[in-house]
């Protein structure tokens, strides 16, 4: 059984209860561009909720792991410099990216 709690996904069809990050089916991916005129602690700031998030919704390392790389192709999509996606990913306790 499926269950869509806010941003959650829970998968009930296994041993354990299994989370991870929910979109609705209109989610764009259209964020903030990196090009665009805004602070560059509001551009880190952005990747940093993104993968906190992933990190704090998920309870297995590969449903972790798969949202890390849907945030990845959705940031790339937004023009998001490679370095700044690896500066993100530092502030992630005990992520082994």
């Amino acid at each position: 059984m499926l269950g869509r709690f806010l941003d959650i996904i829970i998968n009930n069809d296994i041993h354990f209860p299994v989370t991870s990050v929910y979109s609705k089916e209109t989610f764009t991916g259209f964020l903030t561009n990196h090009f665009s005129s805004i602070p560059s602690p509001y551009k880190l700031g952005l990747i940093r909720t993104l993968l906190g998030r992933a990190y704090k919704i998920n309870n297995t390392w590969l449903g972790f792991h798969e949202d890390i790389k849907k945030v990845t192709e959705i940031l790339k999509k937004n023009l998001f410099p490679a370095h700044l996606l690896e500066r993100g990913c530092q502030s992630i306790p005990h992520a082994d990216l």
